[in-house]
């Protein structure tokens, strides 16, 4: 490999190609001024291979109205937890890591808290439905990390 060329292994240590710098800052891959350090640029290019490997379609409903389908990825499907300002109330809460794109996931600045919706099954074999999205908790250039209630 040349300098500045990046090596995509799967979490299984297949190969799954390789891109340089230079390729992904001008090129479709990312577009320029979105990833500016090595790392942000290998990040996005890692998305379509985690996406293929890992994720599954939920659909993504704003609160502005409208609905497309987008992969997401189960970080922790989590056990039912306290509702704030309900002394009895529960519900399940969970993880979902989205890539952080209006076309095949939700940018960090569309999402809005409280009030966006994803169509998911909360445990494996469930009938999906509407959950609200809490909180964007973290996010990169590449992917973005949601609580979902």
């Amino acid at each position: 490999m040349a300098a500045g060329d990046v090596d995509i292994i799967d979490l299984f240590g297949r190969r799954r190609g390789g891109i340089t710098f230079d390729q992904v800052e001008g090129g479709a891959a990312a577009p320029t001024g979105v990833a500016e350090s090595p790392f942000d640029i290998a990040a996005v290019a890692a998305v379509p291979y985690f996406l293929a490997e890992f994720a599954q379609s939920v659909s993504y409903m704003p609160a502005a109205g409208g609905q497309r389908e987008i992969k997401a990825i189960p970080i922790e499907r989590g056990a039912a937890e306290g509702i704030d300002g309900m002394p009895r109330g529960l519900a399940p809460s969970s993880l979902w890591l989205v890539h952080n794109n209006a076309t095949t996931g939700i940018t960090s600045n569309e999402i809005q808290d409280g009030t966006d919706n994803l169509k998911i099954a909360q445990r494996i074999g469930e009938t999906p439905m509407d959950r609200p999205i809490l909180r964007l908790l973290k996010h990169d250039h590449a992917w973005c990390l949601i609580e979902v209630r």
